[in-house]
């Protein structure tokens, strides 16, 4: 971000509203504020169904719904439409289905652990079954049961993570598996970031192929990194996960909004010399006169401090800030000498996520993917949620 100059950049009226009465709200010993924008993920929701037409759209709340908290998003996605959901494990599941009502399904993506058949069964979630045994596990429990279960078979056409690699999938085609309803067919891409790698089309070609075999239940292929590849590859179901919370990083061209805001509290703040040195290694050194606020979120709070922070900013009082020297457990420091004396104080917040600084702005230029941020940050903060 050009820090030639300062910006003054505001929110939308109404959220700043919103923050500014739960940072008011926060108790003094409180040391940040995670703030969701629970309508801006429904309104997310909405233009990625228009977008995706006919496409359905999936709701991946897997992971705490990426950090948002799954307890609140998963009822408002519900409200607004969404009757299928993913989620990574039978524990999630449990949690979820507890909040939605019966007719949301719910599709447990790492399958069917020994010993939990029944456990599926007695809370109607759909396992996604990843191989020829877990299949056979789940069949031997529909005759036990008497009843026809649903599930979702996921094949590995690339990945080698999970799904029916292509000896269970052999096996699996030729034994007789009557008593699974089987309600989803799926793949997974491993290069959906990659719009021109071949390896795409090789997986599709692969899956098209598996699908053939169940010619009346729906398909799903993508995750949200690939929705704009186009409908071949978007087939009957997307499953739509950081898109949700505003976390595309601008690919898909349907303006999607920030459904987060984070801030921290600035403890202390003082003036030091040219040539001062600033946090471990002393790395950074300031070049002239500088004053320096420190900000009580560190890398325990999963403001992570690695790669680097060169280019990182946070706002304060309105205005950007660059991060300087390493970022440590519990706190980092930043330059705000450019900022006007009384445009801030001790015990001021800085915004670290918001309207300006999105995700993407701090994975630029590191190996860390949009997906990290909101489930790594703010461990220690107060979360509030607004519409």
């Amino acid at each position: 971000m050009d820090l030639s100059e300062n910006f003054i950049v505001d929110l939308p009226k109404f959220v700043e509203e919103k923050i500014a009465g739960f940072l008011a709200c926060l108790d003094s010993c409180e040391s940040g504020l995670m703030a969701i924008d629970l309508g801006a993920i429904t309104r997310n929701y909405g233009r990625l169904c228009a977008f995706l037409a006919p496409t359905k759209v999936a709701a991946v709340i897997k992971a705490d719904a990426y950090g948002f908290g799954a307890e609140k998003v998963g009822p408002v996605l519900y409200e607004s439409g969404s009757r299928d959901f993913f989620v990574a494990t039978i524990a999630e599941g449990l949690e979820l289905r507890k909040i939605l009502p019966e007719n949301a399904r719910i599709f447990a993506l790492c399958g069917l652990l020994p010993g939990s058949e029944q456990t599926f069964l007695l809370h109607n979630i759909v396992p996604v079954l990843n191989s020829y045994q877990q299949a056979k596990n789940y069949q031997n429990m529909a005759i036990l049961a008497g009843k026809t279960l649903n599930c979702a078979l996921h094949f590995d056409t690339g990945m080698s993570r999970t799904g029916f690699c292509q000896e269970d999938s052999q096996k699996f085609f030729v034994q007789d598996f009557s008593q699974l309803n089987v309600v989803l067919v799926m793949s997974h891409l491993c290069c959906g970031d990659d719009a021109e790698n071949p390896l795409n089309a090789a997986q599709m070609a692969k899956f098209t192929k598996i699908a053939e075999k169940f010619p009346t239940v729906d398909r799903s292929l993508v995750a949200t990194s690939a929705l704009h590849f186009g409908q071949d590859f978007r087939m009957e179901m997307a499953r739509v996960g950081h898109g949700l919370y505003g976390l595309d990083g601008g690919v898909l061209g349907c303006n999607l909004e920030p459904a987060l805001y984070v801030f921290a509290k600035i403890i202390q703040i003082r003036t030091v010399p040219a040539h001062s040195t600033v946090g471990y290694s002393a790395i950074y050194k300031t070049s002239k006169l500088a004053k320096l606020a420190t900000l009580a979120i560190g890398y325990a709070d999963g403001y992570f401090r690695a790669p680097r922070t060169e280019g990182r900013v946070v706002k304060i009082g309105g205005y950007f800030a660059p991060i300087v020297g390493r970022i440590s457990m519990d706190f980092c420091v930043v330059d705000v000498s450019e900022i006007p004396d009384g445009a801030f104080k001790e015990g001021d917040f800085a915004q670290i996520v918001g309207d300006e600084i999105l995700p993407k702005n701090l994975v630029d230029g590191s190996d860390l993917i949009l997906h990290e941020i909101p489930i790594l940050l703010g461990r220690r903060f107060r979360r509030e949620y607004f519409w």
